[in-house]
């Protein structure tokens, strides 16, 4: 006779998950079957997996999402179920904002700008004070609330758009001609600009597309006041997302 086995899962945060079976009959056929947790499909479709004999661990490969298990445990012919267990199931990837605000950050710096060192691109929640900050330097922001495009997307993701803010900081020299400082800064700002406009963010899987919005080349008070070339580069950072629960 076959008895009740229990499971517990871990999501293993690589796309994986190890399910560990107890409690069964040794000698016992232990077959895992999932049912994903779909609010727009509402299906009832059990997807089966693999076995093994007796106790012990079996390792299963899903997407994104949040999934019903449950071990049929079967023996001479009788079988005996687990009770359903939930449990999430993620690749570890982390949301998507904060991988939009990496995945900036990241270009920013095998752009390799003039003067400006990995060290020197920043994130942060808002733009700081950059009294101890060695300049050039550059912040990359959350910026304004995430916007939702009704009817965009596709049947199963939603289209989002994450704003983020690029601020550039560089030394300027006021009595300078020929100022080498502005050519630096606008040619960094062109740079930025060119790397990021009308193209998929790399990083991002869910990204479709870029746009930019620029904001003054130079701030008046900044370089009145503290001689400091300050501009600003809006992305508007356009994801498919998927829908559900994750």
């Amino acid at each position: 006779m076959a008895t009740t086995p229990e499971i517990s899962i871990t999501d293993n945060e690589d796309g994986t998950a190890t399910v560990s079976v107890s409690g069964s009959s040794a000698g016992s056929t232990n077959l895992l079957r999932s049912q994903k947790v779909d609010l727009q499909q509402k299906t009832n479709t059990w997807t089966t997996h693999t076995s093994r004999v007796g106790d012990g661990t079996i390792s299963v490969t899903l997407d994104n999402g949040f999934y019903y298990f449950y071990v049929e445990s079967t023996l001479s012919g009788d079988t005996k179920a687990s009770t359903p267990t939930r449990s999430r199931v993620s690749d570890g990837a982390g949301d998507i904002f904060t991988r939009c605000l990496n995945a900036v950050q990241s270009t920013l710096q095998e752009l390799s700008l003039t003067g400006l060192p990995d060290s020197q691109v920043l994130i942060k929640t808002i733009p700081q004070d950059t009294q101890d900050l060695a300049l050039p330097c550059v912040f990359v922001c959350p910026a304004a609330a995430e916007q939702f495009t009704p009817g965009g997307g596709t049947n199963q993701r939603d289209e989002v758009i994450y704003p983020v803010m690029i601020a550039y900081l560089k030394g300027g020299d006021q009595d300078s001609g020929n100022d080498t400082a502005r050519q630096s800064y606008l040619s960094s700002r062109q740079k930025i600009s060119d790397v990021f406009r009308n193209q998929r963010l790399s990083g991002v899987a869910e990204s479709v597309n870029v746009t930019t919005k620029f904001y003054n080349v130079v701030d008046e008070n900044a370089w009145f006041n503290h001689m400091l070339y300050v501009g600003g580069i809006l992305l508007n950072i356009t994801v498919w997302q998927p829908r559900g629960m994750f």
